[in-house]
């Protein structure tokens, strides 16, 4: 093997001869934590189906190769030299009818659908009969997915490299100071839950606990299809009112109150009109100008798209399982509705056979120290052929010569603070006011979470990410792409994060 390939001894079957030679790159963004078994079963027939129509609807061959690796997913390019095949552009002009008209109503009419389903799973039987029922609707939700993903980040570049024609010292964040304050579903769902904390607080008071829980159901069961994580397992805010209700706690009114009222306030025409001043032709001027409204009008789909599809769907996927897995426990075959999680979906579907309950239960507890024993490891950025600009560092350690690190700057300003190490949401009780959140990645149900802290450091994302958006409406000083943070960085290390340059300076 040469130098520049990394793979474990204990890996090196998991992978053939060419694929040893290829560059497999942890996808830390949507799978920080190990995934389980279930889950994996569930994205091929529902993430990665959909993905591969949409490809096949816009006439692209899929360049990717995918593999998991203790729970963790890992992604290669198969040719790098297959070319890109550019979307019609009228396509990306029309998105905002089409979802409007088209996309969302069938998926609105779909999510009542698959909720009206939940209700009939009342056996094995039947609660298998509709499992794969909301699997089909689900694998078209993603397809739908992936025909929004697509187009919007393809023309969000385009518009890009047009502007960096004629003002070449432009950044790829500062795209978003032209789209800030547009209305979308992350904002909407903050703002409500900025009118339920107002209520909390007057509810507390007068000690009305089950008026509080009331209230927190009617929420939920409006916004709460949604989870903590990526995966199936993952904690439901609606299946949940304990996640509401700890948000409600620690939550201050006052730092809520002033970041939602700011979510208005924009200088979209100042930073338009520094950006027409570098355009002196008229025809770039009309390009720019029908760009700019295109990109506009789609710009929520960002976030719109993620919460009827990545988060409410696959949510109602979840709550089919957790109800399966609870007649499950009923027939002894595990000990809690959860478990289920941690069975492949085709011993699963073969429950009704003779089975022998122990294998089943032995599986279930396996799975699950396997799970819990990778999620306390970082797995390689890396492996097979690393990049040339990668160079594997110890993360076991800090090391006393190492006093700064850098990333790439997302939301703008200067903060100095205590860190706190967020792997996944189970660890945001940590978190008190004006503290850093340090985490791998984020997804929009962690938004309440950003009323609290005063900085952001993210291995993972780009300036245009779910984080990177939400930071920025939110005015906090956010650093992306810092290699290793959750392990360099510790618990209550006092830091300087600097949002302008992207670097990350340790006091203590």
């Amino acid at each position: 093997m040469t130098n520049n390939i990394f793979l474990p001894e204990s890996l090196q079957n998991l992978f053939s001869s060419s694929e040893k030679n290829l560059t497999w790159a942890w996808e830390s963004g949507h799978n920080p934590m190990p995934i389980t078994p279930l889950s994996q079963d569930i994205q091929k027939l529902t993430t990665e189906m959909g993905a591969n129509k949409a490809n096949e609807y816009f006439g692209r061959t899929n360049k990717s190769l995918k593999k998991i690796i203790n729970g963790y997913t890992y992604y290669a390019t198969k040719n790098k030299n297959i070319s890109k095949t550019n979307l019609n552009v009228s396509y990306s002009e029309n998105l905002a009818q089409k979802w409007e008209h088209d996309f969302l109503p069938e998926i609105l009419k779909d999510l009542e659908n698959m909720k009206s389903k939940l209700n009939q799973i009342q056996d094995i039987k039947s609660g298998l009969k509709i499992i794969n029922e909301l699997i089909t609707i689900n694998q078209h939700h993603w397809d739908i997915h992936m025909q929004i993903v697509i187009p919007l980040h393809e023309y969000t570049d385009d518009f890009f490299r047009f502007i960096k024609s004629f003002n070449p010292n432009y950044k790829l964040s500062n795209l978003y100071d032209l789209f800030r304050g547009i209305e979308n579903k992350t904002v909407e769902i903050d703002e409500n839950l900025y009118e339920l904390k107002k209520k909390y607080d007057l509810l507390i008071n007068t000690n009305s606990e089950e008026q509080i829980i009331e209230e927190i159901e009617k929420f939920n069961e409006k916004y709460g299809y949604r989870a903590v994580g990526f995966d199936l397992a993952d904690d439901i805010w609606k299946d949940n009112n304990n996640i509401v209700l700890n948000i409600l706690k620690s939550l201050p009114l006052s730092v809520l109150e002033n970041k939602i009222s700011d979510f208005s306030n924009t200088n979209e025409d100042k930073f338009l009109n520094d950006l027409l001043n570098f355009i002196s032709d008229e025809s770039n001027e009309n390009k720019f100008h029908n760009m700019y409204l295109t990109l506009r009008s789609i710009w929520n789909l960002k976030e719109d798209h993620s919460f009827y599809i990545d988060q409410y769907s696959s949510s109602l996927i979840s709550l089919a399982f957790r109800k399966l897995g609870q007649i499950l426990v009923e027939k002894k075959y595990i000990q809690y509705n959860t478990d289920i999680f941690y069975l492949n979906f085709e011993t699963i579907k073969s429950l009704n056979s003779d089975i022998i309950i122990d294998d089943i239960l032995k599986s279930v507890k396996e799975n699950k120290a396997s799970i819990e024993y990778h999620k306390n490891t970082t797995p390689p950025k890396y492996l097979g052929l690393l990049p040339s600009t990668h160079v594997e560092e110890n993360t076991n350690e800090f090391s006393e010569r190492l006093k700064q690190l850098k990333g790439t700057s997302a939301s703008s300003g200067k903060f100095t603070g205590v860190a706190k190490i967020i792997k996944n949401f189970e660890d945001s009780y940590k978190l008190e006011q004006g503290d850093i959140m340090v985490c791998i990645s984020t997804n929009p149900s962690w938004t309440p979470l950003f009323g609290i802290v005063s900085g952001i450091i993210c291995e993972n994302g780009g300036t245009l990410s779910h984080t990177a958006i939400v930071a920025r409406e939110y005015g906090i000083p956010t650093v992306l792409d810092v290699s290793n943070a959750t392990n360099i960085i510790r618990d209550n290390d006092l830091i300087e994060i600097n949002g302008d340059t992207g670097v990350i300076n340790f006091i203590n």
